[in-house]
């Protein structure tokens, strides 16, 4: 998400994004044995990812919506409008909602009895699932054309990169959300954030079971 916002704002090329330094493939994800022999250091206090690193101020920081917004005001990217500011934040939020809807049903490939991500996916992406009402409400927060207000905010880079799971999962989970499909589409025809998306191997999310 952070990465979608700074590559779209021109700021991606002045972080250094951590990877799996043993084979450089993506950190992976929590419970995995890789995920166990990661260094201590690339963890936050709580054992979880992201973390950020800043060793001019020293900050040492993990979770996604404080690194999210230490980064926006160290690049100076909050709109002064208060309303742009307000549909920018409700825009962060609603991404760890989506990241955390996408996330349960990744982890019940890890789940016994069972590991059944495939089954899970398919619940998550059903009619009348959770993730649709989700979408819908996010839809309907949607006034401007492609952003959610009337011009960009770091919120709506952020929420393509949520919807960008949703369609890397599912191509046509956005098919019924045609504001949502537009800022998906809009910020993934970015020449940077397109640049960034193809300079990932992988994505942190798996559609089936292993």
């Amino acid at each position: 998400y952070m990465n979608f916002m700074l590559a779209a704002t021109g700021n991606l090329d002045k972080v250094t994004l951590a990877s799996n330094a043993a084979n450089g493939e993506p950190i992976p994800f929590p419970g995995t044995p890789e995920w166990a022999a990661l260094p201590p250091q690339t963890k936050s206090a709580w054992n979880t990812i992201p973390t950020l690193v800043d060793k001019a101020s020293g900050v040492y920081i993990g979770e996604s919506g404080a690194i999210a917004r230490w980064l926006i005001t160290k690049f100076d990217l909050a709109p002064a409008d208060l309303k742009l500011r307000a549909t920018m934040e409700q825009s962060i939020e609603k991404c760890s909602d989506l990241h955390a809807s996408i996330e349960a049903a990744h982890v019940a490939g890890y789940m016994p009895p069972d590991h059944d991500r495939t089954g899970a996916m398919d619940r998550l992406f059903a009619a009348g699932s959770k993730l649709h009402k989700l979408l819908a409400g996010i839809e309907s927060t949607i006034e401007g054309s492609p952003f959610v207000g009337s011009s960009a905010t770091p919120g709506d880079y952020m929420l393509a990169a949520g919807l960008f799971f949703c369609t890397h999962l599912q191509p046509d989970s956005l098919d019924g959300y045609p504001k949502c499909k537009a800022l998906h589409d809009h910020v993934l025809g970015i020449e940077a954030v397109k640049s960034f998306v193809a300079s990932v191997p992988n994505t942190f999310f798996k559609r089936h079971s292993d």
